[in-house]
């Protein structure tokens, strides 16, 4: 199951709908060939999204643009020849693609989440199973991937990580890794400013929360050092938590290192400090190494990013990939590529990245009309 930051599983051969000099037309996907899909959205002019796509044969890229429409918070999820959009606050819906082609001949739904779910994320537990998390709910969706229908639901209102009157953990990324389903929870805080109330960092502490998928019980729960986990990875034994923090401070978050055989947290390997600026999200690539896209304010206060390779073993900050100015769009790795969705103004699209040397080797691809929000990756085999 691949999203963003997740490992790719292996997709059969199978037949995409790509656009190559203005002309639509089937092409076959060749064993060992990738298939970047893309959610890309943009909530200033249109408020909308839809899902593109992206292959690689023999170093060379092509590209299908605006293949089915989507809402413009959304996240997409490969599962095998699956593909998942998890539609957020305002849709709240579950969208599968199941097919040869990515387009509305092979949607095959898109279900309600309830209302209101403000949903998040999902991670594939296999062919009939998944789960979903839902920001504005307090428990966690169980999901039959044939129907996309809710199934059954799991509880965490009775864990001690909701605060006072908040009656919600703040779901965010969800994974699965040894049997076990990780859960971010963001346990934010209602504080109150000049229009009202607004969930907020201050005394809130980020939790992780552990969910057997054979039995859908919490095994348990894992305090974090920092707060506001937004991303997360697993590599060598271990889970890699990327904590933000708060937006308006560059210097309270980092990367926390969890033991997956016993949930030990091991400690911040990497902090804000180090990296410059606020934490947004994290990719492994390989035994030591993982890509870090971190968001700062430039000298004349204009926000832009910055894609940093980082060594995890030895808790140090390496170089930034350069040409970088809009790298939140999404992180996927193809186990020889790395994926960058550019959401730069100038020149959105995927940057294709080769981690051994840290150098962009093409891109930027353009992936339609929208920037790219979420990406994941299926590899033939």
């Amino acid at each position: 199951m691949t999203r963003g930051t997740r490992p790719t599983l292996s997709l059969a051969a199978a037949v995409l709908l790509l656009a190559q000099c203005g002309t639509w037309r089937p092409v076959s996907i060749d064993a060992g060939e990738s298939v970047v899909v893309v959610a890309a959205t943009s909530s200033r002019e249109h408020a909308q999204g839809a899902v593109s796509v992206a292959a690689r044969r023999s170093g060379e890229f092509r590209s299908a643009h605006d293949l089915l429409t989507i809402h413009y918070e959304s996240a997409v999820v490969t599962s095998g020849s699956r593909v998942y959009v998890v539609e957020g606050h305002g849709a709240d819906s579950l969208v599968l693609v199941d097919g040869p082609a990515l387009g509305p001949e092979n949607l095959a739904y898109r279900q309600s989440l309830g209302t209101p779910a403000d949903a998040r994320d999902i991670a594939v537990a296999g062919r009939d199973k998944a789960y979903v998390s839902r920001r504005a709910r307090s428990s966690l969706a169980v999901v039959e991937c044939a129907t996309g229908a809710v199934v059954d639901e799991i509880s965490l209102a009775g864990a001690p990580y909701v605060h006072g009157p908040d009656t919600v953990p703040f779901m965010g990324d969800v994974l699965i890794s040894e049997g076990s389903l990780y859960v971010a929870l963001q346990r934010l805080v209602t504080e109150q400013g000049r229009f009202g109330g607004y969930p907020g960092v201050k005394d809130s502490s980020g939790m992780i929360a552990v969910v057997s998928i054979s039995t859908d019980k919490v095994t348990r729960t894992i305090r974090l050092r920092k707060k506001r986990p937004v991303t997360m990875d697993t590599c060598g034994g271990f889970l890699y938590v990327a904590c933000g923090g708060s937006p308006f401070d560059a210097t309270d978050g980092g990367i926390e290192k969890i033991s997956l055989s016993t949930g030990e947290n091991t400690g911040v390997v990497i902090t804000e400090k180090q990296l410059g600026g606020d934490v947004s999200l994290i990719i492994t690539t390989g035994a030591k190494t993982a890509y870090v896209a971190v968001e700062k304010t430039s000298s004349t206060f204009q926000r832009y990013s910055d894609l940093i390779q980082c060594d995890l073993d030895a808790g140090s900050v390496g170089a930034s990939v350069p040409g970088f100015s809009g790298s939140l769009g999404g992180l996927a790795f193809d186990g020889e590529y790395l994926y960058v969705g550019d959401r730069s103004e100038n020149a959105p699209g995927i940057v294709v990245i080769e981690p051994r040397s840290n150098t962009k080797v093409a891109g930027p691809i353009s992936v339609g009309r929208f920037p790219p929000v979420s990406i994941a990756v299926m590899r033939t085999e």
